[in-house]
């Protein structure tokens, strides 16, 4: 294999890094309580949790099992155990689990996994094939799949599944779309330890193992030939690629038939946005995806994806730049020079297709989009869809970084462009997973730290919880904001030792009156809490800067600082 200035980044730094990261200390807004979802219940290595429609719960174990929790919160062990098939170690095994939209009346649940190609039950091999396969739950007892009505749409044989060759970058998500096609997430397969253009792992090509024409590393995320590096959009009852897929070439079991897009590294988990999308399948229109592909070395990214038929970069582009090593090869192992980084990219201005939406440097929150933020192992979540969280939260998507343990949100316009964003939970344990829960809203995630399934849930504003600052002021009274900084709404909190009188006023930082929020208004003793919306008091938006909020009662006088972005 031949390359033009080799380039190796040291993925040590990274991991170190990522097992040095402190661990905060669990941190949500004011009013929310973050808990074990799942008290009753022992986990050993919980991936992701999904909601059945009658209120159950499945919880999957990376090893192959998959657990019920059901309504009243017992614990049912092995809905299925596929530990003898599954390659359960390190960043491989059980990694996706999709309920069929019609499952009231078929009853079928679908799992993406990474195979043990022995099938032994002893995790000790080098390399493995994806597979997704489906099951229904049995009419005798529906905490239970029915092991007779197992069904393989991709995978059925190594040289049918898409290569996972090294310790990561396999199987991801598995969604279904409005049109109930089901899509699926897959790595490219590749090592994360060094430059990967094939060539390293020749013990996994050949006859019943891989075709050697997929023998390109990293590359293969951008071989319509491979289903590897890709998300995939297939029938949920045959597996097939569909006629409405943007590279389908009339053969419905071909791997370009599946592609939906491409050029992704590892988007492990991704969503998406609620009511977008047609009921059609015929359309091509799944809805809008707003996939997570973590990244190697410098960038994470957060892809929306409007449409299919997208290329997304790997490994060509990473973050919002060309990538210093693979631009630089000039032959993969398989020959396939079409593929390379060659005329089609503009090293001064990346394509608007291979550019993230956003994207956060692993050390560097300057460089980061939005402004500020690092991360080393992002992870994709889910819309909040419910009413119960304040209006500052509602509709707005959220999603992780696993090592540095925080989840955050942003705010997108109609069109899926990022218009605002914010922070949410720090000291999250290592979140893997972030679902929205169908019947209430609430958010839930799954903290593989802590080996626990948890609950984001609003309980309104008690004057025993809340904001840095609320308790401990010397005279009983205390006033905070949250967010700070913040973009659109500031939530003012503070605690009154009596009832009475109290007037709440922002100023500038030159002590100019901004707004009166209230004057002289009678409010019990206790916590208490204001909105300020960013406007002055001729209702016009207030400049980016730093204002003092004050509070006056009781002949008592408290500020706090604030800064509106």
């Amino acid at each position: 294999m031949k390359r033009q200035s080799p380039f190796v980044v040291s993925v040590l730094a990274t991991l170190a890094a990522a097992l040095t990261a402190p661990e905060a200390a669990l941190e949500a807004p004011p009013g929310f309580v973050v808990e074990n979802a799942f008290p009753l219940a022992v986990f050993e290595n919980p991936l992701q949790v999904v909601f059945l429609p009658d209120g159950r719960k499945l919880v999957a174990d990376r090893r192959g099992t998959v657990d019920v929790i059901l309504q009243d919160g017992t614990h049912v062990r092995n809905f299925i155990d596929l530990r003898d098939e599954v390659a359960g170690m390190l960043d491989l095994g059980l990694l996706g689990v999709a309920i069929d939209p019609d499952f009231a009346s078929n009853r079928w649940v679908y799992f993406g996994y990474t195979v043990d190609p022995n099938e032994d039950g002893v995790d000790n091999d080098l390399h493995h094939f994806v597979r997704v396969a489906r099951y229904q739950a049995s009419l005798a007892d529906t905490n239970a799949a029915d092991y007779s009505s197992r069904e393989v749409l991709i995978g059925a044989t190594w040289p049918t599944g898409p290569p996972t060759l090294f310790t990561s970058h396999s199987v991801g998500s598995l969604r279904f779309g409005l049109d109930k096609s089901l899509l699926i997430s897959v790595g490219d397969g590749g090592h994360f330890d060094t430059l990967d253009a094939g060539g390293l792992d020749p013990e996994g090509f050949g006859p019943g193992k891989t075709d050697p024409a997929e023998d390109m590393g990293a590359f293969r995320a951008r071989s319509l030939n491979s289903m590897a590096g890709k998300i995939l959009r297939i029938d949920k009852e045959t597996g097939f690629g569909l006629d409405s897929n943007p590279y389908w070439d009339g053969v419905p079991t071909s791997d370009r038939s599946r592609v939906w897009t491409y050029g992704l590294r590892n988007a492990y988990r991704f969503s998406f946005r609620p009511g977008t999308g047609s009921t059609d399948p015929s359309a091509g229109n799944p809805g809008v995806i707003y996939a997570a592909d973590v990244g190697w070395g410098k960038w994470e990214e957060l892809c929306i994806i409007r449409q299919g038929g997208r290329n997304h970069g790997w490994p060509c582009w990473h973050g919002p730049e060309v990538h210093s090593g693979y631009v630089f090869v000039s032959e993969t192992e398989a020959g396939n020079d079409s593929i390379l980084c060659t005329e089609e990219l503009n090293y001064e201005n990346p394509t608007a297709e291979s550019l993230p939406s956003l994207w956060i440097h692993h050390n560097e929150g300057a460089e980061s989009y939005p402004p500020g933020w690092v991360s080393l192992a992002i992870i994709g979540g889910d819309f909040y869809t419910g009413t119960e969280y304040p209006e500052e939260y509602q509709g707005k998507y959220f999603f992780a970084d696993y090592s540095w343990s925080w989840i955050r949100w942003v705010e997108v316009d109609v069109f899926n462009n990022i218009v605002d964003w914010g922070d949410f939970i720090e000291g999250a344990s290592g979140p893997v997973d972030i679902e929205s829960d169908p019947a209430t809203g609430d958010l839930y995630y799954v903290a593989w730290g802590a080996k626990q399934v948890r609950r984001i849930r609003w309980e309104g504003i008690s004057s025993s919880e809340g904001a840095e600052g609320r308790a401990g002021a010397p005279n009983g009274m205390s006033l905070s904001s949250y967010p700070n900084p913040f973009r659109r709404t500031a939530l003012l909190n503070f605690e009154l030792p009596a009832g009475g009188e109290a007037s709440i006023r922002v100023y500038d930082a030159g002590g100019r009156l901004i707004r009166a929020l209230a004057e002289r208004r009678v409010y019990p003793a206790g916590h208490q809490a204001l909105e300020w919306d960013g406007l002055d008091s001729a209702g016009r938006k207030a400049g980016p800067g730093v204002y003092f909020c004050r509070i006056e009662a009781g002949g008592r006088t408290e500020s706090a600082k604030v800064t509106l972005r």
